[in-house]
């Protein structure tokens, strides 16, 4: 019976220290990814624009100890701002101020719930940090939401695209 409550206690103490070490280790995590958060800029035809960043969350790396795994992340909602309008049918670039991203850009027309006036494509990554965002497949208004994902973290952006006059 001793021998089982020593193990316990043994256990227990184990993991409270575990918890102390994690402790310590998730703010140095969360230093080394910089929980700044990214700029988005949309490169345009004229002057450039910065997309509404609506969520972005920084993942911590995994720690692994005897007693078993740790993770972790942290999302922030920034306070809501405007949502940039970009009119016009030229390219749209973006760009991020951190490498080895990936993009989805999500599109959803504002004139009409038709399935052909949504979708998702993936952007393309044309040189360090900028990506070409492919236009809709119909003209129109959009709300288009970019999703990105880095090395440790996440972010959701958001602007509106007018193009062209079409059911979309």
């Amino acid at each position: 019976m001793f021998a089982l409550l020593r193990r316990l206690f043994a256990r227990a103490g184990a993991a409270v220290l575990t918890a102390t070490v994690l402790s310590a280790a998730l703010p140095a995590a969360a230093e080394a990814t910089g929980e700044r958060i990214p700029v988005v800029e949309l490169r345009l035809p004229g002057p450039d624009l910065r997309a509404a960043v609506v969520e972005h969350c920084v993942v911590f790396p995994v720690v692994v100890t005897t007693e078993g795994e740790l993770g972790g992340g942290n999302c922030r909602r920034p306070a809501a701002g405007a949502v940039p309008r970009v009119t016009g049918e030229g390219r749209i670039l973006l760009a991020v101020d951190r490498p080895g991203w990936t993009w989805q850009v999500t599109y959803r027309g504002t004139r009409s719930a038709e399935p052909a006036c949504r979708g998702t494509r993936s952007a393309v990554e044309v040189g360090e940090g900028v990506y070409r965002l492919r236009p809709p497949r119909h003209a129109g208004t959009y709300q288009v939401t970019l999703v990105g994902i880095g090395p440790q973290e996440s972010l959701r952006a958001r602007f509106d695209w007018s193009y062209g006059t079409g059911r979309c």
